[in-house]
């Protein structure tokens, strides 16, 4: 669970970026949309980071996307195969991320 104080400096780091808050009350997580890409971006108490993209398939129909922010290290399994896993991201790792994927995406 993110703490008060947490997410007053998450709000303001994305007013600063231009991003618009959509997080409801019931919402645990915190949800930006920014308005220049037309993207949405999730913040997630479990340490996950997401970018989310609208879509709409060639039958019509409308869909989205949705991109892991979190850094992936490789890992070798038992059976010699090689794996990702995802690295789950502090809090204040997760603004550093959402800083550079809003601005690296809107170019």
């Amino acid at each position: 669970m993110f703490t008060q104080q947490y997410k007053t400096k998450a709000k303001a780091l994305a007013q600063r970026l231009g991003l618009e808050n959509t997080t409801t009350k019931r919402m645990k997580s915190l949800m930006f949309w920014d308005p220049i890409a037309s993207v949405s971006y999730g913040l997630y108490p479990s340490g996950y980071i997401r970018r989310f993209i609208r879509v709409i398939y060639y039958n019509g129909c409308n869909g989205c996307h949705a991109y892991q922010l979190n850094p992936v290290i490789r890992v070798k399994g038992s059976d010699g195969r090689t794996n990702s896993e995802r690295i789950m991201l502090t809090p204040e790792a997760q603004l550093e991320v959402l800083k550079k994927a809003v601005k690296k995406y809107r170019k």
